[in-house]
């Protein structure tokens, strides 16, 4: 790239690839003009934003882009213009994307040459859109401060509905919890939810690793174990666990509250009637969580907690 305020309209040198960063944030471009394509991405090719860098999709008219936006649903920004195959194509284009797609998170940046067409003030009032800029005074630093500004908020809003998916799945799951009496059974739904709840990727959810373990004494007995840890059925906990996971178990045994890394959740909690109660899951796949996600997943695990202490009212001995 050139200097920082290089107009748009200007070629950029090329960099170097981002292949060994993270998952891409995804940018849709939405434009009638070819070069507005290659000039935008040749700027913002090399940005990353929170350790991830920029994927690109086009659609070259509001009809290709409803069509790509029907069937895309984790696009973060789009970088939009208004007059294309009718003057207010990209203002209907908006309207689509809020009422008929239901998408509130996605960030709408319009683009205009033709400001007379659509006059800022009365497009920000009456459209849901998060920028408004002038082609003609867009520079490559004006570009990347919009595109990260709009990427941040894309991903705090994410993590807003994600929280409260998360909040609605963990009442619906305490409301199982109260039909099911056996304590195997309430280890194992919980470990299958609380991988469920971190929303690990695909590939990361069918390879993770997970146990259970409760005791009212000093020792954990493991109740339900998978993946790496299916021998440990019936053992105590954290003996018998690879080093890894002992260090974050016995973290959260001493501690006695929740444990988080990037590759493991260790939920634990106490009851009133002092009963311990510890749920592991790890994978290979990363886990971005948030301090909301992690009372969430506190909440779940007093939840887990109380139905496991109500089985052992139900079942002295156990």
């Amino acid at each position: 790239m050139k200097g920082a305020d290089t107009p748009l309209n200007l070629a950029a040198e090329p960099g170097p690839a981002a292949a060994a960063l993270g998952k891409p944030w995804r940018v849709l471009i939405v434009d009638d003009e070819i070069g507005v394509h290659q000039v935008t991405e040749m700027a913002l090719r090399d940005v990353q934003v929170v350790g991830r860098p920029l994927s690109f999709l086009h659609a070259h008219t509001a009809a290709q882009a409803r069509e790509l936006l029907a069937r895309e649903s984790d696009i973060a920004v789009v970088l939009l213009d208004v007059v294309m195959e009718s003057d207010h194509a990209g203002l209907e284009l908006v309207e689509y994307i809020r009422n008929e797609l239901n998408n509130p998170i996605v960030r709408l940046i319009l683009r205009t040459g033709q400001p007379g067409q659509a006059p800022e003030r009365e497009v920000i009032i009456r459209h849901d859109i998060n920028g408004y800029t002038y082609k003609a005074e867009l520079t490559t630093t004006k570009l990347f401060s919009t595109v990260y500004t709009a990427i941040t908020a894309y991903r705090d809003m994410l993590a807003l509905q994600h929280s409260r998916e998360v909040y609605k799945k963990i009442v619906e799951f305490a409301a199982r919890l109260h039909s099911i009496i056996d304590l195997a059974e309430i280890a194992e739904i919980a470990l299958k939810e609380l991988a469920a709840l971190l929303y690990l990727d695909q590939d990361a959810l069918c390879a993770y690793s997970a146990l259970a373990a409760a005791s009212d004494s000093e020792l954990l007995e493991v109740l339900v174990a998978t993946g790496e840890f299916s021998a440990l059925n019936g053992m105590v906990a954290p003996l018998a666990l690879p080093e890894l996971a002992r260090s974050q178990v016995l973290s959260a045994l001493t501690q006695r509250k929740p444990m988080f890394s990037e590759h493991a959740v260790t939920g634990y909690c106490e009851t009133s009637q002092g009963l311990r109660v510890l749920l592991h899951v790890c994978s290979a796949g990363a886990l971005p969580l948030g301090s909301s996600d992690r009372e969430l997943i506190d909440l779940f695990c007093k939840n887990v907690a109380v139905a496991i202490e109500k089985i052992h009212r139900l079942q002295p001995g156990r």
